[in-house]
């Protein structure tokens, strides 16, 4: 049976659509819990907390904002932030301060900038232990003369003695830096060289580093500004609660709300929270929690008499024939159907991975729909779309506010407390739809999710067998959507190839690639310019290298990459650290010498150190690698023209003639 009549009986037993019901009883119901932004006051409630004591504390926090005593308003928040950022850029200038004085070490020509070259031999200094080496003989050369003598280091002889005699080369009873470095050297001869990100750093790309981007690694300033900002705009969430509406939160206001949120757990009413009423109160508090730990996105609000409805999934079950921002990721389609009625709607909406949004139906009930994206492109836009709106109606949430992923993973979560968390980051109260995995089509307002269980047929042009493999996460294969009209903040790119196995599936049906005897592992038989990208199974893909193919850009996710003769091995870290099953490694033993092992500790031999080579003997504890004699010292006995070449220190494989 081939592999695509064995997938057709996984399948058969499923083969209608399924759909997913609302979370509520009938469709349309809302959630009983709203969101009260209040909760946020009793977040640090703890066992045996007194009520006006824990009001008291959270007063002075209050008042420290409420810098001019008249209220809470938006003023004191704008100087909050001026004091959090001004408090950034101190840090930073102190920084800047403290690498100035390192720039001088790094800039070695003087000319006021740092070359790779130059920032290399300073990271090099220091991981090679000459920088501890010269330090130690700075303390140690009092007179300055540049030397030290034998019996100051070692006077007690011994071992250590004759360890510094033979660092001694020239015999005068003297250690000089460079007859240490020259030690130092000898010992570290096998250390990899030192890796350095310049690139990342150099901004500008010019070549040369300056201080300000040198303090990047300290981390970038902008990145720590934007968490004070998004600190001090968390103080937006009491504004909820300011009860007449003024605009100005009153200590009154702040009081009365608190005094209510610690009555709800409270239960006795004696002002002290007991060890039952703390235990009896957790979900309250950890929802409280949510609240007071969650970012807060700018989000337009819905106005009065509209319904809010919370929809995220982790990807769409059809995948876009253009990608998102880049082509390095799937960016999929989820249908979204607006049934009839007079109730105007607001969509939060959020995906894990990038998500096209095609919307059909009743869209005029539409009031607005905010579209969220785990991923971003590197200007910070949204990896997101909509199709079948206008622009006036879509508006983008910020990046990194709201984490679509894992609260559509929350399976531990009740439902209040989802919508709790979705309140928190937008300060809307909607009823929420999590699905973890793919969504084929949601209908609002119902929420009722279609999740596709009967694949779809490979069309022409992709191979009917990977076609299969690539269906397991996106089983209603590839879309077509007119995209004339998408509304999205990032470019729209065209695959090379289509993610994944929809990809291997495209240029195994134009012959560009063919299987090898290996499962999971592909040649290249034609020059292409790029692998397809963003595989999502759970196997990883091999490829081999056609006679005279260059490697084409793009990455092809966890595989191994293979030179032409389909053993030596030119990328994939964990191919060079793994072993086949007729593979040894070379590697050194716990003496330094190097030996062949068949795992992390069983030996299989060690190469003597006459430089003899080793011949394949069948031992009863199974084969091994013994040395030939010196009379056939001058004949190699086994070949290893399939040796993978590694980095320094790192295993290198030897795959006995005739198996792999």
């Amino acid at each position: 049976m081939t592999r695509r009549g064995h997938r057709f009986l996984l399948y058969s037993a499923t083969i209608l659509p399924v759909a997913c019901g609302p979370l509520s009883a009938q469709d349309g119901e809302d959630n009983t819990y709203a969101y009260d932004p209040a909760a946020l006051l009793v977040a640090n409630v703890r066992r045996s907390s007194s009520q006006e004591a824990h009001l008291n504390t959270l007063l002075e926090s209050f008042r420290e904002v409420d810098s001019d005593g008249n209220g809470l308003d938006r003023d004191d928040v704008a100087r909050l932030e001026e004091r959090m950022l001004a408090r950034v850029r101190e840090q930073h200038a102190q920084t800047l301060a403290r690498v100035e004085q390192e720039f001088m070490r790094y800039d070695t020509d003087g000319d006021g900038g740092v070359t790779k070259a130059e920032m290399l031999a300073a990271i090099e200094y220091e991981q090679s232990g000459r920088a501890d080496v010269d330090r130690e003989f700075e303390r140690r050369d009092a007179d300055g003369d540049g030397r030290l003598a034998l019996a100051e280091v070692a006077p007690r002889g011994g071992a250590q003695a004759e360890q510094f005699a033979a660092i001694d080369t020239d015999g005068d009873a003297y250690l000089s830096k460079e007859e240490l470095h020259a030690a130092l050297a000898a010992r570290n001869s096998r250390r990899d060289p030192p890796d350095f990100a310049f690139e990342r750093l150099d901004a500008d790309g010019n070549g040369s580093l300056t201080i300000e981007e040198v303090a990047g690694l300290e981390g970038p300033p902008m990145l720590d500004a934007r968490r004070q900002e998004r600190k001090a705009r968390a103080f937006e969430r009491l504004f909820a609660i300011d009860a007449n509406g003024d605009g100005i939160l009153s200590e009154a206001e702040f009081s009365e709300a608190f005094r209510r949120q610690f009555a709800a757990i409270d239960t006795d009413g004696n002002q002290l929270i007991s060890a039952a009423e703390f235990d009896g109160a957790q979900e309250r508090l950890a929802m409280a929690r949510d609240i007071a730990e969650a970012p807060l996105c700018t989000v337009p609000g819905p106005r009065n008499g509209t319904r809010a409805l919370a929809f995220i999934a982790g990807r769409g079950e059809l995948v876009s024939p253009v990608a998102l921002g880049a082509q390095d990721r799937t960016t999929s389609i989820i249908k979204v159907a607006i049934d009839s009625g007079d109730e105007p709607l607001f969509l939060l909406l959020a995906a894990d991975d990038p998500v096209i949004w095609d919307f059909s139906g009743a869209t005029e009930r539409l009031e607005r729909v905010v579209l969220f994206a785990d991923e971003h492109d590197d200007a910070g836009h949204a990896l997101a779309g909509a199709l079948g709106l206008p622009q006036s109606k879509v508006t983008f949430g910020e990046p990194g506010c709201f984490p679509a992923g894992r609260m559509a993973s929350t399976g531990s979560r009740s439902e209040d407390r989802l919508a709790n968390h979705v309140g928190a980051v937008t300060g809307i109260s909607a009823r929420v739809r999590p699905v973890p995995g793919a969504a084929g089509t949601v209908t609002f307002p119902a929420m009722v999710v279609e999740q596709l269980h009967r694949p779809v047929p490979a069309p022409d042009g992709f191979d009917p067998d990977i076609w299969w493999e690539a269906i397991a996460a996106h089983p209603r294969g590839v879309g077509d959507p007119e995209l004339a009209s998408l509304v999205t903040q990032t470019a729209l790119v065209e695959y090379e190839w289509l993610p994944g196995e929809f990809g291997l599936a495209q240029m195994a049906a134009q012959e560009m690639i063919e299987p090898t005897d290996n499962h999971g592992e592909y040649r290249l038989l034609h020059q292409m310019s790029r692998f397809p990208e963003a595989f999502e199974t759970l196997r990883s893909v091999d490829f081999v290298l056609g006679e005279g193919i260059r490697r084409p850009d793009g990455e092809f996710g966890t595989g191994c990459l293979f030179a032409a003769d389909g053993e030596t091995v030119l990328e994939g870290e964990h191919c060079f650290q793994s072993l086949r099953a007729d593979a040894v490694q070379v590697r050194y033993d716990e003496s330094g010498q190097s030996c062949l092992f068949r795992s992390r500790t069983e030996k299989a031999g060690c190469f003597p150190e006459d430089g003899r080579p080793l011949r394949a003997v069948d031992t009863p504890q199974g084969q091994q690698f013994m040395p030939v004699s010196e009379e056939e010292a001058g004949v190699p006995e086994i070949t290893t023209e399939r040796s993978i070449p590694g980095p320094a220190l790192s295993p290198v494989e030897i795959i006995p003639t005739g198996g792999r």
